[in-house]
């Protein structure tokens, strides 16, 4: 076998690759998205992709085919398509059933917003060598229709210099079986969070020394913590999360924090955002308070949220069976 089309970011090692192994482009693709070798960038592109009438079948084929995305880099452009898809199910739309006039109007507006969008990424998130310390942290968040989670590296140089980029998101659309609240979709939200951590955590090569997890659902918080008896659903989950929580902790130390709304950067992945307002977005680079030491950022350690009162809380009222698992302290 005679492998061709090879390249590489170092400029040394293209030198002593053959001519007539090398690729005709510096731009290739890897793993399905474009990658400039010299730059070494990623672009991520959405294109329109055509369709002769509009479906069900064919607004899923538009939503899978705008761009390869398996990072979720993409979730605050794409919730919205997300959703639309799903009210096309509660419509009951059969899959090759033509959308009513409002909703190819309403699926018009939604593509628009997506189509012609590209942004251009460092491949490399995380330094190894030179550094310190590697910090993951964890942004958790739901609105009434989605739940999402978005991950960010935070590098600490030798000489205390920090750099946080975004490593990884995922968005998911609330169930419809059976509707949730909002505190319970927010624990969704935190399950997926650790989901995802420890899905990233065992398969790239770096050591995280803190994994922090930031959720402004005080609520959802104080539930993890074994707040008190709780329903048999939210137990099942609290269960969960407790043992992710564990296995990460064999690595590293794991900090669940109370953020304002407004700093909770996984917002914009459950409501969605405009491309132009996505380009300079926050979302890819994390609040910048995370460059700071922690006495300078706006979050609290959800520790001191146990004694607080929260009377109020329909959740709370409906307790139908005893939490029994070992607490998660934060």
């Amino acid at each position: 076998m005679n492998p061709r089309d090879n390249l590489s970011n170092s400029a040394t090692v293209n030198k002593n690759i053959a001519e007539c192994d090398q690729p005709a482009s510096i731009e290739i693709k890897v793993l399905g998205m474009q990658w400039n070798a010299v730059e070494d960038i990623i672009t991520l592109q959405c294109i329109e992709k055509q369709a002769n009438k509009t479906s069900k079948r064919t607004v899923l084929s538009q939503i899978n085919g705008y761009c390869y995305d398996p990072l979720g880099l993409l979730s605050p452009l794409m919730v919205p398509a997300k959703i639309f898809l799903q009210d096309l199910h509660k419509q009951r739309y059969g899959w090759d059933g033509v959308l009513s006039e409002k909703d190819q109007n309403t699926w018009r507006s939604i593509t628009s917003n997506v189509i012609g969008f590209e942004v251009k990424l460092p491949r490399k998130v995380a330094e190894k060598s030179g550094t310190s310390s590697h910090t993951m942290s964890i942004f958790v968040d739901s609105s009434k229709r989605a739940y999402a989670c978005s991950i960010y590296v935070t590098t600490t140089s030798c000489e205390g210099i920090k750099e946080t980029k975004l490593f990884t998101a995922k968005s998911k659309v609330a169930p419809i079986k059976k509707e949730q609240t909002i505190p319970r979709l927010e624990l969704l939200s935190i399950f997926l969070g650790l989901s995802l951590a420890e899905s990233t955590m065992n398969k790239v090569d770096i050591m995280f020394q803190k994994v922090n997890l930031f959720s402004d659902s005080t609520i959802a918080l104080c539930w993890i913590q074994g707040y008190k008896r709780l329903p048999t659903m939210v137990n099942t989950l609290v269960q969960k999360i407790g043992l992710i929580t564990k296995r990460i902790r064999d690595t590293s130390n794991v900090t669940f924090y109370h953020v304002p709304t407004h700093e909770n950067i996984a917002d914009c992945a459950t409501r969605g955002v405009t491309k132009n307002e996505l380009k300079c977005h926050r979302w890819w680079s994390g609040p910048i308070w995370l460059n700071t030491t922690t006495d300078c950022w706006p979050a609290k350690d959800a520790t001191n949220l146990r004694e607080q009162n929260f009377d109020n809380d329909d959740e709370n009222l409906a307790c139908t069976s005893a939490y029994t698992e070992e607490v998660i302290h934060p």
